[in-house]
């Protein structure tokens, strides 16, 4: 089996790679015979070579417009030299996906990660979702199979008509065992860093993220704890500067540190040395960092995102509050720095619930399993 990908995700190229993108795309390969991925970039790249049989092309374009053109063009060339019994696109890339699968007849799996259905707060991100949501309405009824990372988005599909039997519900991979692999003397360097408690945010820094909203809340939180509390942010984005610029007006800027993107294995170190987790989100259709923080026994505040709602039990492996209640928010991380018994309780049930709800090495057997399966479907 010959597999074509298209996706947005530079770290594929090597630009700055989020999380373990690279090994999880080196895993795919396995489970086939070549694994071929063209990714939308105006930043020129060579051919990327990940593994024996998957490879990473540049669409290398001039501008944004141009991606769509450019990944079909690639994809024609790539057609010529491989057929490709299956066809992989996303949310962005689904039309130019759609396009290669009419030229050449192959099936097509569309896989959605990001939650745009019926979720004014998730397209109000970006202005082009909505362009896109579009044909995306257009295209879930046309491809052979879709992928979602939770029972609430499969939900939103067939409620919109699309068959129940089209759509495989398999979350992001994620293996909670490295997780739990720290190194105790980093733990303890950043722990010396950041005195006192440790409130952890890991993502990108982007308008969704709602990072600058939580600002306000962990001012709030940070005058009302009698302790010394610290918000490490981990991540890199086009919010970063006003970010920095809310941290000064707040005048937060010893209690506020920004420490980049950190490598993926480094996450386990940040994780074993905080004392929560927080995904202040507006939109969040999984929410893979959720995962990884039970993994490593800590427990999380978020907001009631669909991913949140599908990974967090709220009140047992952590806390989930309405999306922009402030009060709501505050109340619960100070609940948990106050509590350290109760913080550990929750780590340690969220810790169980990911070992018996996500374990990365079965969602990589079920991908597996989907793509036999749609490529072997006669119908």
């Amino acid at each position: 089996m010959k597999i074509l990908m298209l996706s947005i995700d530079k770290g594929l190229l090597g630009k700055n790679p989020m999380g373990d993108v690279i090994e999880r795309h080196k895993k795919y390969g396995e489970f086939c015979e070549q694994l071929d991925i063209v990714v939308f970039s105006k930043v020129h790249y060579e051919k990327q070579k990940l593994s024996n049989n998957v490879f990473v092309y540049s669409t290398n374009s001039l501008t944004r417009y141009n991606f769509f053109f450019d990944a079909y063009k690639i994809g024609k060339k790539l057609f010529k030299e491989n057929y490709y019994q299956l066809i992989i696109g996303d949310f962005f890339s689904g039309l130019s996906a759609w396009w290669l699968k009419k030229k050449f007849k192959s099936k097509l799996l569309l896989t959605l990660h990001g939650d745009f259905w019926h979720n004014k707060a998730g397209l109000q991100s970006l202005w082009h979702n909505y362009f896109l949501l579009f044909f995306n309405k257009i295209l879930l009824k046309k491809v052979d199979s879709l992928r979602v990372v939770s029972n609430s988005l499969k939900n939103k599909l067939i409620k919109m008509g699309v068959n129940p039997e089209k759509v495989w519900v398999i979350p992001v991979a994620v293996d909670w065992q490295k997780i739990n692999q720290f190194d105790p003397q980093i733990k303890k360097e950043i722990e010396n860093n950041f005195p006192g408690k440790i409130i952890l945010f890991i993502g990108r820094l982007d308008a969704v993220k709602n990072l600058s909203w939580f600002l306000d809340v962990f001012k709030k939180v940070a005058e009302q704890y009698i302790g010394s509390v610290k918000l490490v942010i981990a991540g890199q984005g086009v919010e970063e500067k006003k970010l920095n610029a809310k941290v000064q007006q707040l005048n937060i800027e010893d209690r506020v540190k920004f420490v980049g993107q950190i490598p993926h294995n480094e996450l386990p170190n940040y994780l074993a040395a905080c004392n929560i987790l927080v995904l202040p989100s507006l939109s969040e259709s999984f929410g893979k960092v959720l995962i990884e923080a039970g993994a490593a026994g800590k427990p999380v505040v978020a907001t009631m995102t669909t991913g949140a709602k599908e990974i967090v039990e709220n009140g047992v492996t952590g806390f989930l509050t309405p999306i922009g209640d402030a009060e709501a928010m505050a109340e619960a991380i100070l609940k948990l720095l106050n509590n350290t018994d109760l913080a550990e309780k929750m780590g340690a049930q969220a810790k169980e619930y990911i070992k018996q709800n996500f374990d990365g090495n079965v969602n990589l057997q079920k991908i597996k399993e989907m793509w036999s399966k749609i490529v072997n479907d006669k119908t």
